[in-house]
């Protein structure tokens, strides 16, 4: 359920410059995770099941995907998740490249 809300957002999204957004997009709509407990320590954990092949941007996903992990309802969590996503969407077009999705990036 919280992947299809987090593929959801991304959908919803309002498309800001062309280029950027698409190539964004597409690689978000190809991520695929799955937040669990861990069996040892009772913890929350992200497990990437199909990867954007971009270690960063699959982490990031992960990261918001934990953030929202304790809501139970797919509109709660698309609630939780939608600041988020649209946060780093905005990191990544608004120009700063503060967000770098590379496979080569450090």
């Amino acid at each position: 359920m919280l992947v299809a809300a987090l593929a959801l957002l991304v959908q919803a999204s309002a498309p800001p410059p062309e280029e950027d957004i698409v190539v964004l997009g597409r690689k978000l709509r190809s991520i695929a995770v799955v937040t669990k407990p861990d069996r040892r320590t009772g913890r929350m954990v992200c497990r990437v099941k199909r990867s954007s092949g971009y270690p960063t941007l699959d982490a990031e996903v992960c990261t918001i995907a934990l953030d929202c992990s304790r809501e139970s309802e797919a509109a709660r969590i698309r609630a939780c998740a939608a600041p988020r996503m649209d946060a780093f969407v905005a990191r990544y077009i608004g120009g700063k490249r503060e967000v770098r999705i590379d496979p080569g990036a450090r």
